[in-house]
């Protein structure tokens, strides 16, 4: 998928992706590299002004290049170290028993 330049997806799909305008308030990214052009320019259009975004990266890696990945992906989709970014680091699992960033999910 890296690099790849269309999309195949349903249509109906598409519709109500892009009938979300500029409303969308908060971003979840969940073990996705932010690597597909086509869709990563239509995810920020769907941006609101005052949207935030959660970047929650994994894997048998150190601390440090964890960060260093989340940052490359916020910079892809958008989002710049910041009030309006977030980072987790430890994966999905570990994501869902950490109450801080469950309660900015369920806010």
């Amino acid at each position: 998928m890296t690099g790849k330049s269309t999309m195949l997806w349903l249509e109906d799909q598409e519709e109500h992706f892009k009938s979300h305008g500029e409303n969308v308030t908060r971003v979840l990214s969940i073990g996705w590299r932010a690597e597909e052009p086509t869709f990563v320019e239509m995810l920020r259009s769907t941006y609101a002004p005052d949207a935030e975004v959660l970047t929650c990266v994994g894997g048998p890696f150190e601390e440090e290049v964890l960060a260093i990945e989340a940052h490359k992906i916020r910079e892809r989709i958008g989002f710049n170290i910041g009030k309006q970014s977030h980072e987790f680091l430890g994966g999905f699992q570990k994501l869902l028993k950490t109450r801080e960033e469950l309660d900015w999910l369920l806010a």
